[in-house]
C-alpha cells in the first residue's frame, strides 16, 4: 500500500528537532489485580495482529520520485517494539510526565514498523490529577495514524467490559504486502507526476474566486469602524529550535464544560475549549510581560473522514481560529470565539486553511522537498497561526484493557515547523484532558500553563453564576 500525500508530508517534514510521532497514554485502574506486563504483552500481540500496519515498514522510492510504500518487514520482531518499564523514581505524576517528555523527544527507528509500546509498572498516582498504578504508552508515527485513527485504535485494543476474552493465538495474518518492484514504483511515479499537478491546478482554479476576494479584501482601505484584518502576532510559541519536549496535562468534567455553552447560546464544546485556551494563554503571556495587542490564532485540525469510515492513515482538514486573547471577560471571549468560528466555517476567513489542506492532498512527491524548504527557511512559516489546538472525541463510556479499567486517556503531540505549542483535548468517559506539548526553550514552565487553564475554568465558573 502506498502512502497518500497527506500521510507522507509527516515523513518529509521531519527534522532532528521536529519529530512527527504521537504518544498516547492509557492509565489503568490503581486497584487492578493480576494485570501486568506479561498479560498486556499477550493482549496486544493478539489485538495488533489484526492490522497489517503494525508489521510493515516504509520502502522509499529511488530519488523520492514518488511516495513511499508500506511493505511487510521481513525482520519484524514484536519483542523489539514492546518494552517493560519500571516507574521512574517516586512513581508520582511529576516524575512520570518527565519520563514521558523524554520518551516523546526520541525519534522512532525508521527502518522498522513505526511504533513502540511501553508498559510502565509501579506508578503511584492516587494523590494527583490522574489516578492509576500502571500506564500503557503507545508511540506511533503520524504517517501511520492521525488523531481519528488513534481513537479507533483505542477501541480496537480495548473492551466494553472487564470480562474481556482471554488471549488466544494471533489470528491468521492479512494478505502479504510485498515490496513493490522498482519498475512498478517508477511506472507509478510517472503517472503520479502527471496526475497530481493537474489535480492541484483544479483545486487552485476552483478556489480562484475565494483567492481573488481575499486579495481584494486585503487591498481595500478599511473604514474607521470596521473590524481589523486578522493578524498573526509574534510570540514565544513560533519556534522549534529544540528537540527537548515538555509535557503536562490536567482534566475537567465534560458535563461542566458543556454547561458553559449556555453562556453563549448556540456555542459548541469546541468553542468552550478555545475560550479556555485563550484565557490561559492570556494569563500566561501577561505574567511574562508578553501579551500581544492582537489575538493569538490557533490552527485547528478537523477530522475529514466520512461518518462511519474506518480508514487509517491521515484524513485531515484544518481551519484557523482566533482565541481572542485581547478580551479579558471570559463570557465575552466565549461569545467572540463562537461568532468567529461560525464565520470561519461559513465564510472566507477559513478559506486559506481549506485551500492549503486541499493542496497538500495533491502535491507530487518530487514537490515535497521544495515545500519542506519553504516551510523551514521562509519567514512565512509562522504567519498562519501561533499554536495548534486539537479536539479528538473518544468513547463516552469506560473501556477495559486486559480486564483492567482505563481510567484516563491523553497524549503528547508533534510540534509543527515554527510551532512550539500543541494543546490536545481528547475526551474520554465523561472527562476532557488538556494535554500540553511544548519544548524546554519555548515553555520550560509548562506546569504554569496548566494552572492558568484551571484558573480560566474558574473564571468561566464565576461568569456562570
Amino acid at each position: 500500500m502506498q502512502l497518500s500525500p497527506q500521510d507522507a508530508q509527516f515523513l518529509y517534514l521531519e527534522t532532528d528537532n521536529y519529530l512527527t510521532h504521537v504518544t498516547t497514554v492509557m492509565i489503568l485502574d490503581p486497584d487492578a489485580k493480576g494485570v501486568g506486563f506479561e498479560e498486556l504483552r499477550r493482549h496486544f500481540e493478539v489485538r495488533l495482529a489484526a492490522s497489517p500496519i503494525f508489521h510493515q515498514h516504509l520502502v522509499r522510492v529511488a530519488g523520492d520520485l514518488d511516495y513511499p510504500y508500506w511493505a511487510d518487514d521481513p525482520h519484524f520482531d514484536l519483542e523489539y517494539h514492546v518494552h517493560q518499564v519500571a516507574a521512574p523514581s517516586s512513581g508520582d505524576w511529576s516524575s512520570f510526565r518527565t519520563w514521558l517528555s523524554d520518551l516523546h523527544s526520541r525519534p522512532l527507528d525508521m527502518r522498522r514498523p513505526l511504533w513502540e509500546l511501553h508498559i510502565v509498572e509501579g506508578l503511584r498516582l492516587r494523590e494527583s490529577r490522574f489516578e492509576g498504578s500502571l500506564a500503557v504508552v503507545f508511540k506511533v508515527h503520524h504517517t501511520a495514524m492521525d488523531g481519528g485513527a488513534l481513537a479507533r485504535f483505542f477501541i480496537t485494543v480495548t473492551d466494553a467490559s472487564a470480562e474481556s476474552p482471554p488471549p488466544t493465538a494471533p489470528p491468521a495474518s492479512s494478505p502479504p504486502s510485498p515490496r513493490p518492484s522498482e519498475v512498478a514504483q517508477l511506472r507509478r511515479a510517472a503517472t503520479h507526476g502527471v496526475l497530481m499537478p493537474a489535480r492541484m491546478g483544479r483545486e487552485v482554479l476552483r478556489s480562484a474566486p475565494v483567492i481573488a476576494a481575499a486579495v481584494r479584501e486585503q487591498l481595500r482601505p478599511r473604514a474607521r469602524n470596521q473590524a481589523p484584518r486578522r493578524e498573526i502576532p509574534v510570540t514565544r510559541f513560533e519556534r522549534d529550535d529544540s528537540p527537548h519536549r515538555t509535557f503536562d496535562a490536567t482534566r475537567f468534567p465534560l458535563a461542566e464544560l458543556n454547561a458553559f455553552r449556555a453562556l453563549a447560546p448556540g456555542s459548541t464544546l469546541n468553542d468552550v475549549v478555545l475560550t479556555l485556551v485563550g484565557g490561559a494563554l492570556r494569563r500566561y503571556l501577561a505574567r511574562h510581560g508578553e501579551l500581544p495587542e492582537v489575538p493569538l490564532v490557533a490552527w485547528v485540525p478537523v477530522n475529514a473522514r466520512r461518518r462511519g469510515s474506518d480508514e487509517g492513515g491521515n484524513q485531515l482538514a484544518a481551519m484557523t481560529a482566533s482565541l481572542f486573547t485581547t478580551v479579558e471577560d471570559p463570557v465575552e471571549r466565549l461569545r467572540a470565539v463562537h461568532d468567529g468560528m461560525r464565520r470561519s466555517k461559513s465564510g472566507r476567513s477559513g478559506a486559506s486553511a481549506r485551500l492549503l489542506t486541499a493542496m497538500t492532498q495533491n502535491i507530487p512527491a518530487f514537490g515535497q522537498p521544495i515545500i519542506r524548504r519553504v516551510l523551514i527557511e521562509s519567514p512565512l512559516r509562522a504567519r498562519l497561526c501561533n499554536l495548534f489546538v486539537s479536539n479528538v472525541r473518544g468513547p463516552s463510556e469506560p473501556r477495559f484493557l486486559a480486564g483492567a479499567r482505563v481510567t484516563h486517556l491523553f497524549g503528547a503531540a508533534p510540534l509543527g515547523l515554527g510551532m512550539g505549542l500543541f494543546i490536545g483535548t481528547p475526551s474520554y468517559a465523561g472527562e476532557m484532558t488538556f494535554s500540553i506539548t511544548s519544548n524546554r526553550e519555548t515553555m520550560p514552565d509548562v506546569g504554569d500553563l496548566i494552572q492558568d487553564l484551571e484558573e480560566a475554568r474558574n473564571e468561566l465558573r464565576r461568569g456562570a453564576r
